[in-house]
């Protein structure tokens, strides 16, 4: 059984024939980010889609006070900057956590491969179509889940599919991403390390249990 190349297991490229994934290598170039090392900044002109192969990268924002805050953590086989289609510039930073080596296929290429390979045009639709599977999720647990559900899962997501914990988070970025105060997720953080899911050391939540915070998020 033959092993896919972390470029053919992105979503983004899986099930592309060999000849398409051979012409988009041909059009990309590989680039590797050392720790605390910026992919691009909010504001910045997009300049193409990145595939994560190895490494972690954060993507993050500033509140109105220009203090930091985590959307998310990507991984590998995730795709950033399908957005860069519509010309607007980066709505988010991007940094890496971890050594990370990413496949860059400039913009101008990714518009061309769009324009004449189907099968990659027809993936792109699928991948945003998830995104906003995704986004209607959030929707629908945002009018309908206690703050304590939307905590977990906030959490659950940033862990990703494979379960792995994302570094600690401050609650000050727990509340951000949640839209409520820091005094709202901290009656939450200390109910969910009672039941141990999670700890807090010095402000910030580190997650010890996926499987039971897990148990705190209602089916949709």
């Amino acid at each position: 059984m033959s092993t896919l190349t972390p470029l053919e297991a992105a979503p983004i490229f899986r099930g592309l024939a060999q000849e398409t994934l051979a012409r988009i290598r041909g059009m990309g170039r590989h680039e590797v980010l050392e720790p605390g090392s910026a992919l691009f900044a909010e504001g910045d002109d997009s300049d193409g889609l990145y595939v994560i192969e190895t490494g972690l990268i954060r993507i993050w924002r500033t509140d109105d006070e220009g203090n930091p805050f985590t959307l998310a953590f990507m991984r590998p086989g995730a795709s950033l900057g399908e957005m860069a289609l519509d010309e607007a510039p980066r709505s988010a930073n991007a940094t890496a956590q971890q050594v990370a080596r990413l496949f860059h296929l400039p913009r101008a290429s990714f518009e061309r491969l769009i324009g004449e390979e189907p099968a990659f045009a027809r993936r792109m639709i699928e991948v945003l179509a998830a995104r906003i599977r995704d986004l209607n999720t959030e929707i629908h647990a945002l009018a309908y889940h206690s703050l304590r559900a939307r905590l977990a899962r906030k959490l659950l997501a940033l862990c990703g599919p494979a379960g792995d914990t994302p570094p600690p988070l401050s609650q000050r970025e727990i509340a951000a991403m949640l839209g409520v105060t820091r005094e709202a997720v901290n009656k939450h953080l200390r109910a969910l390390e009672k039941d141990g899911a999670l700890e807090l050391k010095q402000g910030r939540a580190r997650i010890t249990d996926v499987q039971k915070l897990r148990g705190n998020v209602p089916e949709v």
